[in-house]
């Protein structure tokens, strides 16, 4: 059964996801990218329902006789950037959301650097911090695995190497220990998502198409809480450090 897929691994990656959603050729989306703009920017600040009308209005400009699939769902890859021993082996169990995934992060390093066992660091007083952050911005304890729409972004955001909870109270000296033997790298990862989300998708990726010099720090709570797991991991980038 066909499924939709949308990836960014570049401005062509992007561009031909979008043409295989409205069945036509990335030609034919390039030929008509200075009338889709105007439509695009007139959103502005949005809602459902302008969104839905604005991508209806390109979709009768690009293919009127687009088909619908069998089947509603979609897919989205996204792009996680941490930073890992280059080991595929690191992401065996898959890509935990953030509070599970604080913790098997804690072992992981310590197993690499002996001395954090003598700082006393505990998992639990890290994963609380997550959690008031989670449900502060995410309205939920638990959420992760996040993503960036667009690999150069992933690629481009250095601060996002390790978790921000390294940088509160006197977590700076694991950190720097941390980064000293770990590797930045990107994961390259799918989710599904239904049919009722694909106009916000699709919102984003014509954005992002249209200005695509602009760097952005455009994510998403991808993994909504849920463990993606190890199969959906479709490419693994290990980053020299800047």
């Amino acid at each position: 059964m066909n499924i939709y897929k949308f990836s960014y691994d570049s401005k062509q990656d992007a561009l031909n996801s979008l043409a295989n959603y409205y069945q036509i050729s990335v030609q034919e989306i390039n030929s008509r990218t200075d009338e889709i703009k105007p439509i695009i920017q007139k959103l502005g600040s949005y809602i459902d329902q302008d969104i839905g009308f604005t991508l209806w209005e390109i979709r009768n400009l690009l293919n009127k006789e687009q088909r619908e699939l069998d089947n509603p769902n979609f897919q989205i890859s996204f792009y996680h950037r941490c930073i890992t021993n280059g080991q595929q082996s690191w992401f065996e169990d898959g890509l935990l959301n953030s509070v599970d995934g604080i913790a098997s992060f804690m072992h992981k390093v310590t197993a690499l650097v002996p001395e954090i066992k003598n700082m006393n660091i505990r998992i639990e007083s890290l994963q609380n911090i997550i959690r008031e952050k989670g449900f502060n911005e995410e309205k939920s304890e638990i959420d992760g695995i996040n993503g960036f729409y667009r690999l150069k972004d992933a690629k481009s955001s250095i601060g996002f190497d390790i978790s921000e909870v390294f940088d509160k109270y006197d977590y700076h000296k694991i950190k720097a220990l941390i980064l000293s033997v770990l590797k930045p790298t990107v994961v390259k990862f799918y989710v599904e998502r239904k049919a009722n989300e694909l106009d916000h998708i699709l919102k984003n990726y014509w954005d992002l198409v249209l200005d695509d010099k602009a760097v952005t720090k455009r994510g998403a709570n991808a993994g909504r809480g849920k463990t993606i797991p190890s199969s959906q991991i479709e490419k693994i980038i290990y980053l020299n450090r800047e």
